[in-house]
This record gives C-alpha cells, sequence and structure tokens, in this order.
C-alpha cells in the first residue's frame, strides 16, 4: 500500500510540473551576436524561464511558466525593435 501512495505521488508531481513549462520556438529576425544578447534578455525580462536564440536559424526557443504568455515575450521582443512572425 505504501508503494502505491508513493508511486501516485510521483505520479502527480512529474505531471504537475512538466504542465507548469511550456517550451515553444519562435522565428525572431536578427542579424548578429548583439542582437542574439538583446532577443534573449527581452525574452527573459518578459518572464521566459529560458531563451536561446539560434542566430543561423533566427529561431527563438522558450521556456516559460503560467506567470507569463508567449503574446508577452513578442511583444517584449518587439519593443525592442525585432519582428516576429
Amino acid at each position: 500500500m505504501k508503494k502505491l501512495i508513493l508511486f501516485s505521488g510521483f505520479i502527480l508531481a512529474t505531471v504537475f510540473l512538466a504542465n507548469a513549462q511550456a517550451t515553444t520556438k519562435l522565428k525572431v529576425s536578427g542579424n548578429c551576436g548583439m542582437c542574439k544578447s538583446s532577443i534573449e534578455k527581452a525574452a527573459k525580462t518578459a518572464g521566459a524561464k529560458t531563451a536561446n536564440w539560434d542566430m543561423d536559424a533566427k529561431i527563438l526557443t522558450l521556456m516559460f511558466d503560467g506567470k507569463t504568455n508567449l503574446d508577452k515575450i513578442e511583444t517584449a521582443i518587439a519593443a525592442i525593435g525585432y519582428d516576429t512572425e
């Protein structure tokens, strides 16, 4: 019985943590290392937990939780002068 309770608790914790964060990719225009720094900083300022912009692919990979949303992050990036799709 103890094993069943522990297993159930583990499953619930795993589901909760998996739903707590969303990972998404977003196309963002930019050209250089300075752009990378600015784009990632704007995303993190808007609430992203992680932000990694691939300069060659022009793709920003984000991880964020329910405290922010993709619109807020896109707005922050647009405010510093970078276009998103």
